[in-house]
């Protein structure tokens, strides 16, 4: 519950990151390709899958011209087709690429639109009437960030720190 509401409570005061890349990813050294962005289901989809699948049997991993004790001795990990193959059942299984295709369709059709009334009681507040944080929310919003950016605390210890909890 502390996690969820603290998730609310950023997305409140912060906004939605939409543009801003995963920390974790830039620091892997990760870039992702314009399907994996994609933010729906779609024929897209089965080949990004595909790639999982040949990743788990540790087909792509650089090590192909290995003999299996050379893989041994370097570190790699042992090589499966099996991932793949069981990938290949589970498709033919579910007609290959119909629920790709069909999540496709939907997302070309597009959403049905909403009643004029939920439309009406959707639209955001203009600024004006936007709750303003009190002094005393401001002031233990700096005591916990700043014991959570120098002191290194989590997010409860701050709060303990502070003296909110």
């Amino acid at each position: 519950a502390l996690g969820m509401w603290t998730a609310i409570r950023n997305y409140m005061e912060e906004g939605e990151l939409v543009d801003t890349p995963n920390p974790m990813l830039a620091a892997l050294s990760i870039t992702l390709s314009e399907d994996e962005l994609k933010p729906y289901e779609g024929l897209h989809t089965f080949e990004i899958e595909r790639l999982d699948a040949r990743a788990l049997g540790r087909l792509d991993d650089g090590g192909g011209h290995l003999t299996a004790q050379e893989r041994k001795r370097w570190g790699y990990s042992k090589r499966s087709p099996w991932p793949l193959r069981w990938w290949y059942v589970r498709r033919v299984l579910t007609f290959w690429k119909m629920p790709y295709l069909i999540a496709e369709w939907a997302h070309r059709k597009g959403r049905p639109t909403l009643p004029q009334s939920v439309q009406a009681w959707s639209r955001p507040l203009p600024p004006e009437q936007w709750a303003k944080p009190s002094p005393a929310l401001q002031k233990a919003n700096a005591l916990v960030k700043a014991a959570m950016d120098k002191k290194g605390a989590n997010f409860i210890d701050a709060c303990k720190a502070a003296g909110l909890h």
